[in-house]
């Protein structure tokens, strides 16, 4: 995990939302937070700004949207 830690956390997170939306072309549609765009989210259970990067991955969902619709847990994890 040596490479993790040479990021930070929102670079991290920034990367498999906008990034990876503009990698894909679809950044018009999805990954970020904005007026007009499809309501794609997840509500995690701490805030993964402020724990530790290499736990990140270990942060829990407690909710999750998809097209502004709430979708189940086995859902959000396909």
């Amino acid at each position: 995990c040596r490479v993790i830690k040479q990021f930070t956390a929102l670079s991290l997170i920034t990367g498999v939302t906008l990034s990876a939306a503009e990698i894909l072309g679809i950044e018009t549609r999805v990954g970020s937070l904005e007026v007009g765009k499809e309501a794609n989210l997840v509500i995690l259970e701490e805030n993964p700004l402020k724990v530790d990067k290499i736990r990140i991955k270990d942060v829990q969902i407690s909710a999750g949207y998809f097209e502004g619709k709430s979708a189940d847990q086995k859902s959000i994890l396909l």
